[in-house]
């Protein structure tokens, strides 16, 4: 496993989630596969994360397995890892550890969400958003 390998495997199959509570904010990188062992090897080439089983939401969509890399200090560390190898999710990656604070306690409500909403560069993004936020109840995912 290379960290070549992760990033381009982020860029393609993974997103920032930024999730806006009351008074804080919290960041977590997230990927996906249908195949388990994929995010096993890159779980055991980081030394953390967890996997969940995303059970399929309906007819149209098929069932993955998530990658959710959380923690402040394991956040800054893998998204450091992977800045320079990264294109698409780049602008992303810079924002968010130009603007984010890494230090453990503090609440990051200065993070200005709407301008790391911005870097986003999914096709049909509203309609994307709607989807996830009635199917997963998610606050804020991007890709």
């Amino acid at each position: 496993m290379e960290w070549s390998y992760i990033a381009g495997f982020f860029d393609g199959e993974g997103n920032i989630h930024v999730n806006k509570l009351k008074r804080t904010v919290q960041i977590v990188c997230r990927m996906y596969s249908s195949e388990k062992p994929v995010l096993h090897k890159i779980k055991e080439f980081l030394g953390y994360g967890n996997i969940y089983y995303k059970v399929k939401e309906s007819k149209n969509r098929s069932s993955v397995y998530e990658l959710v890399i959380s923690g402040k200090a394991n956040v800054r560390s893998f998204l450091k890892s992977i800045l320079n190898l990264t294109i698409v999710k780049k602008p992303q990656i810079i924002y968010t550890l130009d603007n984010f604070s890494f230090v453990k306690g503090d609440i990051n409500n200065r993070f200005d969400v709407d301008k790391f909403r911005s870097f986003v560069t999914r096709k049909n993004t509203d309609k994307f958003h709607k989807y996830h936020t009635q199917n997963f109840k998610v606050v804020l995912l991007l890709l």
